[in-house]
């Protein structure tokens, strides 16, 4: 355990990386009004946190940049240590952005859970994901595929809790109806009442060998819409642009390009999203066990009620440098309205 001394010098490099993105060194920390040492001493403390792999000396300078262990130590022993600041709430701007996403008494509720996201990714200026309810626990309890006409089908997919979705589509000349039955017979022989993770997961291995996906490129096409329908409205994604802008002015391309693939596959999210922990949680960089996000953090926060099926997840996607007790603040602040709503949601239902 670092003194408070140390904690209070680790705490003001990882704010000046994360402002800055520039090395700090002794004389400017101890310049600090939260940091009473001379220049000297700061200098020891900060190579006792080197000795301990909480912070790094670059090759081009004297001064110091936080690790990934140091961004841990802060998350865990600092931003508790300093706690109240998470709960002194949000700036008056920001609380009249979070009060405008319950603003229409109307709007439903995968409406207020997009603009959910969209508000903080706005505020946070990282990517924002948001699993919708029964999300994580709705599972398959049939699908068909009825012909409309000569070229023309619907499918429809019913869940466990009696949701359906429907879409109709165009049949490629080359796929046959007794392809398309085949489908609908692999589909209800083998993933009914499987999750719909799992059944997404499915389609898109088991079927490529049954269906003969290899060899006929519209049969694929036919299973990936499905995939998309099924995975469609599971998974909202806002704020791309705004972490792209945010690596793109450090000249990261390297890390739009992983992050972009990273974001490409919805299987992917749902996997790192889907954490069972209660309240707010953080991986950072290796944690995350993704080499394409190795220099990144992913916060979870599970909002809702103790029924599993109308609990909702979001999480904030940003670099591993990103201001965590800013972006706990933003998170707490949205969850706590989020909370009120869906208390008031599940009154109703």
């Amino acid at each position: 355990m670092l003194t408070d001394r140390q904690m209070l010098i680790l705490q003001a490099i990882i704010d000046h990386y994360t402002t800055y993105e520039e090395p700090v060194g002794s004389k400017t920390l101890a310049k600090m009004p939260t940091i009473e040492a001379s220049s000297a001493t700061v200098r020891n403390e900060m190579a006792r946190l080197e000795a301990l792999d909480l912070i790094s000396k670059t090759h081009s300078s004297s001064g110091r940049i936080p690790v990934e262990a140091g961004y841990r130590y802060y998350i865990n022993h600092i931003m508790p240590k300093y706690g109240g600041l998470i709960d002194s709430g949000l700036t008056d701007t920001e609380q009249e952005m979070v009060h405008e996403i319950f603003s229409d008494p109307y709007a439903e509720l995968e409406d207020i859970i997009t603009k959910s996201a969209e508000t903080l990714a706005l505020l946070s200026q990282n990517v924002v994901m948001a699993l919708g309810p029964e999300a994580l626990t709705q599972r398959l309890a049939g699908f068909k595929i009825v012909q409309l006409t000569r070229d023309r089908g619907m499918a429809i997919l019913i869940t466990h809790l009696g949701r359906v979705e429907d879409f109709v589509f165009t049949i490629p000349k080359q796929v046959s109806w007794d392809t398309l039955e085949e489908l609908v017979n692999v589909i209800n022989a083998e993933m009914l009442q499987l999750p719909l993770s799992t059944v997404i997961q499915r389609l898109q291995t088991e079927t490529i060998d049954i269906m003969n996906l290899d060899k006929h490129p519209n049969n694929r096409s036919l299973v990936n819409h499905l995939v998309k329908k099924i995975d469609g409205e599971r998974l909202v994604i806002s704020g791309r642009q705004l972490l792209y802008q945010q690596l793109s002015s450090s000249e990261d391309f390297k890390e739009i390009h992983s992050l972009n693939e990273v974001l490409n596959n919805h299987q992917l999210l749902i996997d790192l999203m889907s954490e069972r922990n209660k309240g707010i949680q953080v991986r950072i960089g290796k944690e995350l066990e993704q080499p394409k996000l190795e220099n990144m953090s992913l916060m979870t926060a599970n909002i809702g009620t103790d029924q599993n099926d109308h609990d909702l997840i979001f999480a904030v996607l940003g670099p591993e440098n990103m201001p965590y007790l800013k972006m706990v603040q933003l998170v707490h602040g949205i969850r706590s309205e989020l909370n009120r709503f869906l208390d008031d949601y599940q009154s109703k239902l």
